[in-house]
């Protein structure tokens, strides 16, 4: 199925009795993938959580397919930074974890379990437990479980910021693969510019001066794979790097 399309309207959400987060009007189209930009506390993670319904705004609405969400949101996956796996279980076995909860029988579970393993690139690692695997592949486990249950909306919050360069990029495409298969709709938080430039197609830059605004969006039509000397790709670069500059400013003068 095609990915999900995920609409925001004059939402806002308050902490304190203070205003965090207002997002007027944001459309994600199916099967795009999409980047939050911008400086920590701006509101990322909470626009991320009320999309996934698992935090509801204090006004406006959020839809998914022009439905109301209202709660943990069907056909949705949220991944966080750590990647939540069972140290008792394999890479299999975590993965075959969601296939069984969603009632899959075991020995089926298993078998579509040690498949998506592969498909990231662990196949010979599938009957290893997590303390004996990298950060890299336990991160991939995490995906390949995530993905288990084929999400048309795809939530990622930093998913990659624990790792080291090398694994990133791997990681960064990785994911690019996962969604080409999939055609989910993605919704990524990163504080990495050139993992922004180099996945997204479009990125939402939000402001927090005023707190959790969108303050631009930027379609990048460029096509993949990226390379990060490309001049077209810097450009972009240096854009949001100006952006979040001028942020971090605007901030000190607020204080």
């Amino acid at each position: 199925m095609p990915g999900a399309r995920l609409e925001f309207r004059r939402v806002a959400r308050r902490y304190d009795g203070v205003q965090r987060l207002r997002v007027d009007a944001l459309d994600l189209a199916p099967g795009s993938f999409n980047v939050l930009l911008g400086r920590s506390g701006c509101g990322k993670t909470s626009l991320l959580e009320i999309a996934a319904g698992l935090a509801a705004p204090d006004e406006g609405m959020v839809t998914v397919d022009g439905r109301p969400v209202d709660g943990p949101v069907p056909d949705s996956a949220l991944v966080f930074q750590h990647h939540n796996l069972f140290p008792w279980m394999s890479a299999a076995g975590n993965v075959a974890f969601a296939l069984r909860n969603a009632g899959v029988g075991a020995k089926a579970a298993l078998e579509r379990a040690v498949a998506l393993l592969a498909n990231v690139g662990l196949a010979e690692f599938a009957h290893e437990r997590p303390s004996r695997l990298s950060g890299g592949m336990r991160q991939r486990v995490a995906l390949a479980r995530t993905l288990a249950l084929e999400p048309r909306l795809l939530l990622l919050d930093e998913p990659f910021s624990a790792l080291d360069a090398q694994t990133r990029r791997l990681m960064q495409r990785t994911l690019l693969d996962v969604w080409r298969h999939t055609g989910a709709t993605v919704l990524m938080v990163t504080h990495d510019l050139d993992e922004a430039v180099l996945l997204a197609d479009r990125i939402v830059l939000m402001a927090s001066v005023p707190h959790g605004r969108v303050a631009r969006v930027l379609d990048l039509p460029f096509h993949r794979p990226r390379l990060r000397d490309d001049p077209a790709v810097r450009s972009v670069a240096a854009t949001l790097d100006a952006f979040l500059e001028n942020e971090a400013l605007v901030a000190e003068h607020a204080a």
